[in-house]
């Protein structure tokens, strides 16, 4: 279905910038509704990554084209991009908000008005509103944008964004606020979630390891998760999980770390060249988190794609 919530979320999380006016409250305050998980991208470091940059090139012009209506709005992705923020409920609803390093007024009505036939045109709290079946944009200012999806309501959000006082995310949730900053701060992908009820209730039967009755280490278990995913030295890769309990992260660290060891000690992996893994993840606790990282150099990483490439090729064969 072509519309301009198709549209404008390629645009927004290809398109704009997170570089907000100094006068601006950060990206992630914006956002005000009952969300269970808060995150950012950093598009402009991600393009500017030399695998990343090979991995578009690689598309043999496809998303070149697939791009190709965010030119004709006058957005240059390889150019106007740096960071998104997205905030999503427990049934998977979200908004976006983005910030552009130029004025994208005129882009972003282009954008939209060209996408959707029924789009409503609209002024609310001093701002340009589009709404059509799919979803709702504000225009915040001539550089900052939210969409979200109809489901969401994204007044909130704008009365929050044009508040003298707006409420934070530590104000509305610090737990969750306290996840993100656990996420390192250089890295590109940055996510950070709380498990409510209703995700607890869905997720129960899943388990974390093989073991039965009060020794599994389950999904459930899990109150608040944060991980952070670079690209700019390699791959570095970090998660933390906040357990129910002190005694369930040592636990469950014992049993990650058993199963990564039984993993990395296999004889094919140094067959392959990838003994180097053995040393590049790590599972600790730490009180109630859990917490593991895999470190990889960029030599290491181009091996690791080298060999799924391969592997890909074989199949394909």
């Amino acid at each position: 279905m072509k519309s301009a919530y198709i549209a404008g979320i390629l645009a927004l999380s290809l398109g704009f910038s997170a570089q907000a006016f100094a006068k601006d409250i950060n990206s992630i305050d914006i956002l005000d509704g009952n969300f269970s998980a808060i995150g950012t991208v950093d598009l402009d470091k991600l393009i500017a990554n030399k695998m990343i940059d090979e991995v578009i090139k690689g598309q043999e012009g496809t998303f070149e084209k697939d791009m190709a209506f965010l030119k004709e709005a006058g957005i240059n992705y390889k150019k106007d991009i740096d960071m998104i923020t997205f905030a999503v409920t427990d049934d998977g609803h979200g908004c976006i908000v983005a910030d552009a390093n130029k004025d994208i007024t005129e882009s972003l009505d282009k954008l939209i008005m060209s996408n959707s036939s029924n789009v409503v045109k609209s002024e609310y709290n001093g701002v340009a509103l589009y709404t059509d079946s799919d979803a709702s944009y504000a225009l915040l200012s001539a550089r900052r944008v939210i969409a979200c999806d109809n489901k969401i309501d994204i007044k909130p959000s704008i009365d929050n964004a044009k508040s003298d006082k707006p409420k934070t995310l530590k104000a509305r949730n610090s737990t969750l606020n306290g996840m993100y900053a656990l996420t390192s701060s250089s890295a590109d992908i940055r996510i950070a979630g709380n498990m409510s009820k209703k995700l607890r209730k869905q997720v129960a039967s899943y388990k974390l390891d093989a073991m039965e009755g009060e020794g599994a280490l389950k999904v459930e278990d899990i109150n608040n998760a944060a991980l952070s995913i670079g690209f700019s030295k390699g791959l570095e890769i970090k998660a933390v999980a906040r357990m129910k309990s002190n005694d369930v992260a040592v636990a469950g660290a014992g049993i990650l770390n058993a199963y990564a060891s039984t993993f990395l000690a296999a004889p094919e992996l140094k067959e392959m060249g990838l003994d180097f893994l053995a040393k590049s993840v790590s599972v600790s606790s730490e009180k109630a988190d859990i917490k593991g990282s895999i470190i990889l150099n960029n030599d290491q990483l181009n091996a690791l794609i080298a060999l799924g490439l391969t592997a890909m090729s074989g199949a394909a064969k």
